[in-house]
């Protein structure tokens, strides 16, 4: 006899409930594994033969963000590194890079580079100001190249910490509070940020500063596997091409092989989700083609708003939410609510939804940094392959039935 999903679900939430301690450091899932490292580098040669070997090419597979068109010009030389979108108001225009090499003789003052800008690589030394770009570094073995970060509450990877606390990493802010004289002090090769508009347009304040800016245009992607990508692109600049193939192979192949577990489920067989909770009157919730979407989808769940094209987010009348989601199986992603008093609380009609009757209201902010940043936002979206191992063993604990949460948790009765 086939078990109900209610039955199902309460043996998945005592497994998220009695974790063994030892799989968090300070509530931060492990960087990486010996399974992701590489083994034995290629050795890279000099003298015109920088990108020569096709171990060291980038070519993205999933990302569409990013592109690199690799050449040669008199005797030396370059690859062109281009960024589609670095944020969502961006203009046609991308971002160009000029990558030069060590000896490089192109000259970058011509025609064919117009618009680009010139960066010698490897560069030895970054400033990151998203905690995004901090895991693939770290999954690199560049944590001893950052040398400035936005906010450390947002740091969970134990080599930055430790890196900020004997004072090797300085904290500069962000946008209208970046503190540029900090920022001159630590002196980075690069300062990876993403693109906007108004005063949050940093490129201006850098260049004026003789700082070069890296725009970085990882969370426009859609695709799970797309955003995980982006760890080519961070290392393009340190010459760690081959490391970062290899990592992302091995999380690539994780995913796939989690999302095939799921791949044959009928549509009575998917539980129905719910994301997200309202908001000043409304409820937003991200399109069909979105990353969510997507990620509920290969997880073996129907989410309830599957129907929106696109891969934006819209907002919705709480009205029509209330109609569509009421029998909902799982609900995820609750901000502001710690409880399931919480979520009572928030509107009476909430104690009626069939996932808060079942305890099948799950949050993703299980992985907190030791200043309260959430993982999931972080050292997530380089490992979608957990994220997504994660879901389904909360949509379907029969296919995983050993398996350690890392971001996702039960909302408790009460307040933690």
């Amino acid at each position: 006899m086939k078990p109900s999903l209610r039955t199902v679900f309460i043996l998945c939430l005592l497994k998220i409930t009695f974790l063994p301690p030892c799989l968090f450091a300070s509530g931060v899932p492990e960087p990486s594994s010996p399974a992701v490292a590489v083994e034995v580098p290629v050795e890279r040669k000099g003298d015109g033969a920088y990108w020569k070997d096709p171990i060291f090419r980038i070519s993205p597979r999933y990302a569409q963000g990013f592109s690199v068109r690799y050449g040669t010009s008199g005797s030396g030389e370059y690859a062109l590194l281009s960024v589609a979108r670095s944020w969502a108001g961006a203009a046609a225009a991308p971002a160009l890079y000029l990558l030069l090499p060590p000896d490089s003789e192109v000259n970058a003052d011509t025609p064919e580079f117009a618009g680009a800008l010139p960066v010698s690589v490897p560069v030895h030394s970054i400033a990151t100001l998203s905690s995004t770009y901090l895991h693939p570094l770290v999954m690199l073995g560049l944590a001893d190249a950052v040398v400035a970060h936005d906010a450390m509450s947002s740091v969970g990877d134990e080599e930055i910490v430790e890196r900020f606390d004997v004072g090797k990493v300085v904290e500069v802010g962000n946008g209208p509070g970046l503190d540029i004289e900090r920022l001159l002090m630590a002196s980075p090769d690069i300062v990876m940020t993403t693109g906007a508009s108004g005063e949050w347009n940093l490129v201006p304040l850098l260049a004026k500063g003789g700082l070069t800016a890296v725009l970085n245009g990882d969370y426009l992607e859609a695709s799970p596997l797309a955003r995980a990508e982006w760890i080519k692109f961070i290392a393009l600049f340190f010459g760690k091409e081959q490391e970062a193939k290899e990592i992302f192979s091995t999380i690539e192949k994780r995913y796939r092989e989690t999302a095939e577990l799921t791949s044959d489920l009928v549509l009575s067989d998917r539980p129905t989700v719910l994301l997200n909770n309202p908001f000043g009157g409304s409820w937003i919730v991200p399109g069909g083609e979105s990353y969510m979407a997507r990620l509920i989808k290969d997880a073996g769940g129907r989410y309830l708003w599957d129907d929106i094209p696109g891969t934006g987010s819209v907002s919705l009348d709480l009205e029509a939410v209330f109609l569509r989601a009421h029998d909902a199986d799982i609900w995820l992603h609750q901000y502001g609510w710690s409880s399931l008093d919480d979520v009572r609380a928030a509107d009476s009609r909430f104690a009626d939804f069939r996932a808060v009757r079942n305890g099948a209201v799950i949050n993703n902010d299980k992985a907190r940094t030791p200043g309260g940043g959430n993982e999931f936002y972080g050292s997530g979206i380089i490992r979608p392959d957990l994220i997504l191992s994660d879901l389904v063993a909360l949509f379907h604990p029969d296919l995983l039935p050993d398996h350690h949460f890392v971001y996702y948790r039960p909302l408790p009765k009460e307040g933690r």
